[in-house]
C-alpha cells in the first residue's frame, strides 16, 4: 500500500471537483423545491426535467432505508480505493484511468455525504434532480444526480480502456509512447 503522488495530482482535484458541484447542484435543488416530489421544472420538453427525488437507498432505487450500511460501504470503498489506487489504474500512464479514478472517488464521496447527512438535512437521503423522462410514451427512467453521473461515466470509460489497452501493465509501455529504433 503505497501513496502516489504523481496519480493523485489529477485524480484529487477532478474528485473535489465533482464533490463541489454535485453538493452546489444539490444544495441548488433543495432551495427551489420545497419537497420531494411536489414539482418539476421541464428542461428538454418531453425529455429532460429537474425534479427532487429523495433517494433514501442505492442505484435505482434498490436497498431502500438501509442508509447508514450504504454510507459505510461507500465510506470504505473511497477509502480502499485511495489507498488501492496503484492496483486499480494498473499504468499510470493511461489518462483516462486517472480521469475514471478521480470521478468514481468524486461520484463515491459525493453520495456519502448525502447518505451520512454530513449537513444534518431533514428528511435525509441522497438528493437525485435529473429526471429523463418520455411521457407521451410514459417512459421513466430513475432520478440521477451529478455523482451518480461521475459513477456512471467512470465505469463506462474504465471498461472502454480495457478492451482499448488490453493487458497492458506498468512494465509495458502504451502503443502511443512506444520509440522505434532504426
Amino acid at each position: 500500500m503505497k501513496f502516489n503522488k504523481r496519480l493523485w495530482l489529477m485524480a484529487g482535484p477532478l474528485a473535489i471537483f465533482i464533490i463541489l458541484l454535485d453538493q452546489l447542484t444539490k444544495y441548488w435543488t433543495l432551495a427551489h423545491f420545497k419537497a420531494p416530489g411536489a414539482a418539476e421544472v421541464e428542461l428538454i420538453p418531453n425529455i429532460m426535467y429537474f425534479v427532487y427525488v429523495l433517494n433514501e437507498g442505492a442505484a435505482w432505487g434498490i436497498m431502500q432505508g438501509k442508509m447508514d450500511m450504504l454510507a459505510v460501504i461507500s465510506f470504505a470503498v473511497f477509502i480502499f480505493m485511495f489507498f488501492y489506487a496503484d492496483k486499480f489504474i494498473e499504468n499510470e500512464n493511461f489518462l483516462e484511468r486517472k480521469v475514471t479514478l478521480g470521478l468514481l472517488q468524486g461520484g463515491i464521496f459525493g453520495n456519502f455525504i448525502d447518505r451520512a447527512n454530513l449537513w444534518s438535512r431533514d428528511p435525509t437521503g441522497v438528493i437525485d434532480f435529473l429526471s429523463i423522462q418520455y411521457k407521451p410514451k410514459g417512459w421513466e427512467f430513475p432520478a440521477f444526480n451529478i455523482a451518480d453521473m461521475a459513477i456512471c461515466t467512470a465505469v463506462g470509460i474504465y471498461i472502454l480502456s480495457s478492451f482499448i489497452r488490453g493487458d497492458q501493465t506498468k512494465e509495458d509501455p502504451p502503443e502511443d509512447d512506444v520509440k522505434v529504433h532504426e
